[in-house]
């Protein structure tokens, strides 16, 4: 696709799609080369006036800023949309955007007064997407399982995990992001062979889909810690943390940081509990053969 986007007089049209697909390609492995390819979406938009394209890129934008961390550049991106021009499924676009990086906000502050205004944007926008999409469709079903979920109705999310499973082939991108979901609801019914077990097929198909930007591994890694599984625990959080330096997102860097400093230093503890034990080990060892 890079290769296609040098040769001359592509029409604008096809610069567009290449790029959009070098996106495609790009946001779940390395952000700042997604980030890179809608800004020249979005530029090309601007050029050739096209409103639809401009608008349609800078909602994406958005999305993976958010995604990454990015909050308040996210909502800077997101003033620049013009609503008014807006097709049915972009002003839904719009409304999950705002949704997401307000959901973010109020979920990772610190502060429980922002956070709870952030909430109530969330939810304000959540009112919208639900006023526009049809019950079938992902996207509402995503928000129903969710909301299910935060009201303690786990057997009902179960419920619609299991229809949105039924859609999706295993091993693929969706399949990894609902296999997180279903080990969330786990978690809350406190099974945690089946959260342990979900988060493992999650991870398992982020790392064949050559996902970088995910959570479900660093999540595992914890558990195992919890269950005494130091050396596993230590192995799969550094490779998280690795993979998290590769797709270079802030948000993904600093959820791992304090995990990862825990895990580290009980690693590193218990090695040196190890070489203790070594040690009495040989001396005995030697003063028997003496």
């Amino acid at each position: 696709m890079k290769e296609k986007l040098h040769l001359n007089q592509l029409s604008n049209e096809t610069t567009y799609h290449l790029q959009e697909s070098l996106y495609k390609e790009y946001k779940s492995y390395i952000c700042d080369s997604a980030i890179f390819y809608l800004n020249k979406n979005i530029e090309l938009a601007q050029q050739i006036n096209d409103s639809y394209k401009l608008n349609e890129s800078i909602i994406k934008l958005s999305y993976l800023l958010s995604s990454s961390g990015m909050y308040m550049e996210a909502i800077d991106v997101l003033k620049m949309v013009n609503k008014s021009s807006l097709s049915k499924e972009q002003l839904m676009n719009y409304f999950i955007a705002y949704d997401h990086v307000y959901g973010e906000l109020g979920y990772y502050t610190q502060n429980h007064k922002i956070g709870t205004h952030y909430t109530l944007r969330s939810k304000m926008y959540k009112d919208s997407i639900y006023q526009i999409a049809s019950p079938d469709s992902e996207i509402y079903l995503s928000m129903e399982e969710t909301r299910l979920r935060d009201e303690g109705k786990l057997q009902e999310a179960l419920a619609i995990n299991d229809k949105r499973l039924s859609q999706v082939t295993i091993n693929s991108p969706e399949y990894a992001a609902l296999m997180y979901y279903r080990a969330l609801i786990f978690r809350e019914q406190k099974e945690q062979d089946n959260y342990i077990r979900c988060l493992s097929l999650s991870s398992i198909a982020d790392i064949r889909s050559a996902i970088k930007d995910h959570a479900s591994l660093w999540m595992l890694a914890q558990a195992l810690l919890d269950r005494g599984d130091l050396e596993r625990a230590y192995q799969y959080m550094n490779f998280s943390w690795t993979e998290s330096k590769f797709y270079n997102a802030r948000l993904r860097a600093w959820q791992s940081a304090d995990a990862l400093s825990l895990i580290d230093d009980t690693y590193q503890l218990m090695l040196r509990q190890r070489n203790s034990e070594l040690k009495i080990y040989i001396l005995n060892l030697l003063a028997e053969l003496n």
